[in-house]
């Protein structure tokens, strides 16, 4: 362990696993998160105590007792560009905040519907996404007008990971990017666990063009993020272990990985090209 005069022992190792900054090994009260040391916090008799791994790739977020106990329900498999293409368009708050898993590589040129992009702003994503480590090739949306633009709209604390993105072309306003337009949070100031924030983790874009007017990146439009003086809590989405590689034309906070970014990236890289008009590195 190491220890602060404020909070007291933090635990740096568990069974021989020593974490690195920033991730580090966390703990939950009756499922409540603490933000103070081993010595500091208050333990009951029957109280639940749940240590788990924060990093990056979860949010530095305890496990849920639904996905600890998870079976083979929790998931909704998608195979093919239809499949894809029927969550694109749903409206059903339902569906989503479901999980999905990829288990097949998705090639979405021939496809003949137009991709209007998975939820909304009135309806995000709030459920995991994950890739399984296939790709989904030849996606195009061209929404020049339109406000978050990408493979999903707008994601709502939710997850979009282990993902590949081949030759795709995307075309918006503002808020746009390959993945996610706007990977929107909330913040509350009552209480650690009341914040909101998801993770785009382990997504890699290669070949591929992103164009946009203000905003506009090659993971995420916007990175959200949000904090407040009074309490000093935070959030932030969390970009974590992504990459791009093509061509980004923006004229507004234009970037590499993320348009704006208000929120955390971590362990990404970028190449190609960035157009961008007034402003333009990594994250507008």
């Amino acid at each position: 362990y190491s220890t602060t005069t404020a909070f007291g022992r933090f635990v740096s190792v568990i069974n021989d696993r020593e974490l690195s900054a920033p991730n580090g090994w966390m703990f939950t009260i009756n499922d409540e998160p603490s933000n103070l040391g081993v010595t500091t916090a208050k333990v009951q008799s029957g109280d639940t105590l749940l240590w788990y791994e924060g990093t990056t790739q979860n949010h530095f977020r305890a496990p849920s007792a639904e996905e600890l106990d998870a079976d083979s329900g929790y998931w909704t498999e998608i195979s093919t560009a239809e499949e894809l293409l029927a969550l694109a368009q749903t409206t059903d708050e339902k569906k989503l905040a479901g999980n999905y898993i990829l288990t097949q590589d998705i090639d979405m040129g021939p496809l003949p519907a137009e991709f209007p992009g998975i939820c909304s702003e009135s309806a995000p994503y709030t459920g995991t996404f994950d890739g399984n480590g296939k790709t989904i090739s030849n996606l195009s949306i061209y929404q020049p007008g339109e406000t978050n633009v990408g493979l999903f709209r707008v994601v709502f604390g939710g997850t979009v990971k282990n993902l590949t993105l081949q030759n795709a072309e995307v075309c918006g306003k503002d808020c746009v990017g390959a993945v996610v337009g706007w990977a929107k949070v909330e913040l509350s100031t009552k209480s650690m666990s009341g914040s909101v924030a998801g993770l785009i983790g382990n997504v890699h874009v290669t070949n591929s063009f992103v164009t946009g007017h203000w905003q506009t990146g090659g993971i995420v439009g916007l990175d959200g993020g949000a904090s407040d003086s009074k309490t000093k809590f935070s959030v932030a989405n969390a970009v974590d272990r992504c990459s791009f590689a093509g061509g980004i034309s923006g004229r507004e906070t234009t970037g590499g990985i993320a348009g704006q970014n208000d929120g955390s990236i971590t362990l990404c890289q970028t190449s190609g090209s960035v157009d961008a008009v007034e402003q333009g590195t990594m994250a507008g």
